[in-house]
């Protein structure tokens, strides 16, 4: 991933529990999910702003090894937590 872009937010790559920390302090009426299948930071001026967790579909006919489902999108209105 580029380090030396400039103007704009660089999508990298964060463990689950860096994920559900800006989860349960920025959006307190959910829940983060138990398990993944990876999770991506947005950061902006070296800041996180946001979080997607990506899992396994719910639905069963959809779980088909190659199939993903957001579980969560979360991006704050305020850079950096």
């Amino acid at each position: 991933m580029r380090e030396d872009w400039e103007g704009g937010v660089i999508l990298k790559p964060c463990d689950l529990r860096e994920a559900s920390a800006f989860v349960r302090l920025l959006h307190r009426h959910h829940r983060p999910p138990v398990g993944q299948r990876f999770s991506l930071k947005a950061v902006l001026d070296g800041r996180t702003v946001g979080v997607v967790i990506v899992g396994r579909p719910v639905g069963r006919g959809q779980q088909d090894g190659e199939t993903v489902e957001i579980t969560v999108e979360y991006f704050s209105s305020t850079p950096g937590y």
